[in-house]
């Protein structure tokens, strides 16, 4: 008899291991619902600090250089959206060992200048899209419904929320 449902199965791995494609599969789902996207996204702010400072920080750093516009609506979204998936696969880094560690970040991030950012934003977006193609794949078919042309933007918030946490918890 074949598997009618499926649901997400904990990766506790994520994001050092790529998404299963059943993963995969339900968190394209889940994640075109802006509901479970919002509400989801707070939670993962709340039992996170490394989401809830390196959110804040990508958005203060990526906001002044792309005006606020839908760029950063968009990069925003994809930011979120990993923050989301990593909570849903029980994967969202909760130790609080890391606190200078995410401070440190935080601080090189602030006074960072736009060349730093950028060489940042280039190496954070090749080692997402490499590492985690089905990841990426997820984030693309998700922002592609509130922001069809700019995904490649979403991605590249993943990647930074992604490398943010490879910085902070490693």
């Amino acid at each position: 008899m074949a598997e009618l449902l499926t649901g997400l199965s904990a990766q506790p791995e994520f994001p050092n291991q790529d998404l299963t494609d059943n993963n995969a599969a339900m968190l394209e789902l889940l994640l075109s619902n802006q509901d479970i996207v919002t509400e989801s996204h707070q939670a993962s702010e709340r039992i996170s600090w490394v989401f809830k400072v390196g959110h804040k920080v990508l958005s203060a750093v990526t906001g002044t250089v792309l005006d606020h516009d839908s760029r950063y609506n968009a990069l925003d979204h994809g930011a979120s959206l990993y923050e989301v998936m990593s909570l849903l696969l029980a994967a969202a880094p909760t130790r609080t060992s890391e606190l200078f560690s995410v401070q440190t970040q935080a601080a090189a991030w602030m006074h960072a200048d736009i060349t730093q950012l950028a060489d940042y934003q280039e190496e954070a977006y090749a080692i997402f899209t490499s590492n985690l193609p089905k990841t990426k794949e997820v984030v693309v078919s998700a922002a592609t419904r509130y922001f069809p042309h700019l995904t490649s933007y979403a991605v590249l918030g993943a990647a930074m929320a992604h490398q943010f946490e490879l910085d902070t918890v490693a």
